[in-house]
């Protein structure tokens, strides 16, 4: 499987499962030493605390940098592992429900250029926080968000 493909919605992933899939690829992307990590709760706003990293499954990935790179002219980038603690199968199929969203840091805001999601999941962007300003439609994938008029321009996210 090329690690631009989306995962099949049946595929259930962890964590570690995830990274070790993309690091056997080698084909897109390249490893990140910074990886960031945001814990969602359905129904919930903000990154959980108190589920220990690797629990539960996956839904999406934000990249720095397009074409799920974390480095850049050698310039160290991050990624942000967004992972559902009480999830065994993955997102609804619908969009109108609140399976987690959360606003991105100071550091991380306006700074994301890809995304890949995993178990049906997608994500929305907004370029204001608490959801608001102008969006992005759902995405499952997208190797750059400029296609979106997104580059460097989320503040808050949406998991559906």
């Amino acid at each position: 499987m090329s690690a631009a493909q989306a995962l099949p919605a049946t595929e259930t992933l962890t964590i570690e499962e995830v990274l070790a899939k993309e690091a056997a690829s080698g084909e897109v992307g390249t490893q990140a030493q910074t990886y960031y990590y945001c814990a969602v709760l359905d129904g919930t706003t903000g990154c959980q605390s108190g589920y220990p990293v690797g629990s539960g499954l996956v839904v999406a990935r934000l990249y720095q940098y397009s074409d799920f790179n974390v480095t850049r002219n050698g310039v160290e980038g991050f990624q942000i592992v967004i992972y559902n603690p009480r999830y065994s199968v993955g997102c609804t199929s619908g969009t109108g429900d609140n399976e987690g969203r959360f606003n991105l840091g100071a550091a991380h805001r306006n700074d994301i250029n890809s995304v890949k999601t995993y178990h049906g999941c997608d994500v929305k962007l907004y370029n204001g926080t608490n959801f608001s300003g102008s969006s992005t439609p759902f995405i499952d994938q997208a190797a750059n968000l400029n296609v979106y008029g997104f580059n460097n321009s989320a503040d808050s996210v949406r998991i559906s």
